[in-house]
This record gives C-alpha cells, sequence and structure tokens, in this order.
C-alpha cells in the first residue's frame, strides 16, 4: 500500500511539473500596414517588383537577403491617383524595426531590370525613403524607414527613368 501511495505522489508530482513548467511559445508578430506611394510611373504596363530589406548586407542588389518580396501588376491591381502616381496598400507580419525597399518598373515583364551597354538602368526604378540618382546607388541606411509592430506606414517611392522609352 505504501508503495502504491509513492507512485501516485510521483505521478502526481510529475503531471504538477509538466503543467508548471513554462512552454516555449513563437512570438507573435502583429500585420503592420505599408502604404506605398509610387510616384512618377511612365506607364501602366508591366509591373513594379520590390524587395524589403531589414539589413544593409544585400542591399539592394542581392536579392536572397531581402526579407520579403512583392510584386504589383500595373494592368489590374492598383489605385492610381493619376496616371503618374499609384498607392498601393499591403498587409504583413513585420517586427519593429528599420527596413528599406528597392523596385523596379518592369515594363516588358522580364522579372529583371534591364540595363544598357554601360549598366546604366533602362527601366524605372527607386528606392523608399530617397530620392534616386543615376550616379549612386543610395545605402541601406539613406532608405531606410522605422516600423512599429501592429501600426501603419506610409512612404513614398519617386521611380527614376533615366531614358525615354
Amino acid at each position: 500500500m505504501l508503495e502504491y501511495l509513492i507512485n501516485k505522489g510521483k505521478n502526481i508530482l510529475l503531471s504538477l511539473f509538466i503543467f508548471l513548467v513554462p512552454v516555449r511559445t513563437f512570438e507573435q508578430v502583429n500585420n503592420t500596414t505599408l502604404v506605398i506611394t509610387f510616384k512618377n510611373i511612365r506607364s501602366n504596363i508591366g509591373k513594379i517588383q520590390c524587395a524589403i530589406y531589414n539589413q544593409p548586407a544585400g542591399w539592394p542588389d542581392d536579392g536572397k537577403k531581402a526579407l520579403q518580396y512583392f510584386l504589383i501588376n500595373l494592368e489590374k491591381n492598383s489605385i492610381a491617383i493619376d496616371s503618374q502616381t499609384l498607392i498601393y496598400t499591403i498587409s504583413f507580419p513585420l517586427k519593429s524595426g528599420k527596413y528599406a525597399i528597392a523596385c523596379f518598373h518592369d515594363e516588358n515583364k522580364n522579372n529583371r531590370l534591364d540595363t544598357n551597354f554601360l549598366g546604366l538602368p533602362k527601366e524605372g526604378y527607386g528606392f523608399s525613403n530617397c530620392s534616386s540618382s543615376a550616379l549612386h546607388i543610395p545605402s541601406f541606411e539613406e532608405c531606410s524607414f522605422k516600423i512599429e509592430e501592429g501600426k501603419k506606414q506610409t512612404i513614398t517611392i519617386a521611380l527614376k527613368y533615366i531614358f525615354l522609352s
């Protein structure tokens, strides 16, 4: 009988231990709404492809180091203010922190930024929080903006086209 009570006591203690040990939970991240206004869009042909980075490593050339990608089909998925301005709203989980976006207007839908023989872009391109320059790729820091988890953030990306169509 004593052995029975001891074993029963061990089972009760084990059950209590299982319930009292803190369980590791995955960090929950609230959706953040990011409203992007694209300016200076040359046409509604093609799509705008964007990559979001949360670190300077890989910015803006190494897409493998981008945190997330998204694209906007200009022919059917947009809210246009006028012929050259588009407002696009996306909502996805982002932690509080610093981010930067690089994008280009893929007019011919070949999924790459076309360049000429000198390496200059033939299609429009732009960066968050930063004016584009033909002679200089801005740094992650120059293009970065802060996100507060669960909040709405609005940014503007002005596309630049070096060459006429």
